[in-house]
């Protein structure tokens, strides 16, 4: 199944459900059917056939050879009782937490179910493991995590799935796991992006700017985006120059790999900077070296952080995120031989004031 035949066949879902929840449709009351469903929706019966599979397995309708489509009798109450825990790093972007909350806590809601968000004060392995280890020991049987980085014991998680709790990764793995429930971004299609978005206004002279040393290698998110901005050059014939590369220990290097890049004999016209972080401090150590943005140099970042001057960056959605995370850990406490969910969402580019067509004489 595609990713985008997976968005149809939810919204359909989603429709259905809330048409159902807001009374629209009572107890034992016939749905439209599918051509009914189809031209509303503007999608095909295809698509419309396989999310009213999915809601009669869920127990949402019911169908009736010959007759048609009902729904079901309120569900019973026995669901109400599910607790689903979220953990999120302290350290991760306030208002994005709160998306996916927000999109996590949309989903279960629906399904009369309840989100348990806990936000850690530290980012330490060991808070992790006790909070893990707590949760599990009050009954938890599916956990949605967010772990700082990937460099975290991969043992904790292995030993935990064998006991029968399952686990939702949100946006990175920790020790490089395989074959286990992960939704995230697209990162590699976000690099490529970023390089596409550069490469259209006329730039080919292009600079990536990491805030991590290319030796951090847990950093997975990070190294796809590199690998779609790669990708993006190449595919363009462009050069991949070496000396355009840099990769800093930490944000506060970026504004001297920043000046670095533009002292250079052949600078380079724009940049794609790995985060909007390192963006931003990159702006402000070029514009301090007198340099104007984007009149002088093109930058984009990626996230899509709330900055006091918001610039051209890859927004990710993280309401998504949590929203198919939520979707996923209540498919495995009620499917017992559920496949092992893998789902990369899309991202896409806001073009802001930091981005410009590149000034031919340059």
């Amino acid at each position: 199944m595609t990713e985008n035949s997976k968005f149809k066949y939810q919204s359909v879902m989603d429709y259905i459900q809330q048409l159902i929840d807001n009374n629209a449709y009572g107890k034992d009351t016939k749905l439209p059917t599918e051509e009914q469903i189809a031209k509303e929706l503007g999608l095909s019966r295809a698509t419309i056939q396989r999310a009213l599979k999915r809601l009669k397995d869920e127990g949402v309708i019911y169908r009736i050879q010959g007759s048609g489509t009902f729904a079901s009798p309120p569900r019973a109450t026995a669901k109400s009782n599910i607790m689903i825990p979220l953990i999120l790093p302290n350290q991760f972007n306030e208002m994005h937490g709160f998306d996916i909350i927000r999109g996590a806590q949309t989903y279960l809601n629906a399904h009369s179910c309840h989100l348990s968000p806990y936000c850690l004060n530290s980012a330490g392995e060991k808070e992790y493991q006790d909070t893990i280890n707590q949760l599990v020991d009050s009954g938890a049987r599916c956990i949605m995590i967010m772990v700082p980085d990937m460099k975290y014991n991969k043992n904790l998680f292995f030993n935990l799935s064998r006991t029968n709790v399952h686990f939702v990764f949100l946006d990175t793995l920790p020790g490089y796991m395989q074959h286990v429930n992960f939704i995230s971004s697209d990162h590699e299609m976000g690099g490529f992006l970023a390089a596409e978005h550069l490469i259209g206004l006329g730039h080919q002279k292009i600079a990536l700017v990491s805030p991590h040393s290319v030796n951090v290698s847990y950093l997975a998110n990070l190294s796809l985006r590199i690998r779609g901005f790669i990708f993006a050059l190449q595919q363009n014939n462009l050069p991949i120059r070496r000396d355009y590369f840099c990769f800093c220990a930490g944000e506060d290097q970026v504004a001297e790999a920043a000046k670095k890049l533009i002292a250079l004999p052949d600078p380079p016209t724009a940049i794609f900077a790995l985060n909007d972080i390192a963006a931003n401090v990159a702006i402000q150590s070029i514009e301090a070296e007198g340099l104007k943005i984007p009149d002088d140099l093109s930058v984009i970042g990626f996230d899509d952080l709330s900055l006091r001057n918001p610039i051209t960056t890859v927004r990710q959605d993280f309401y998504a995120i949590g929203y198919y995370s939520a979707q996923t850990a209540l498919e495995l406490l009620s499917e017992e031989n559920h496949p092992i969910q893998n789902l990369f969402l899309p991202v896409n580019v806001v073009p802001r004031y930091s981005t410009a067509p590149l000034i031919k004489n340059r």
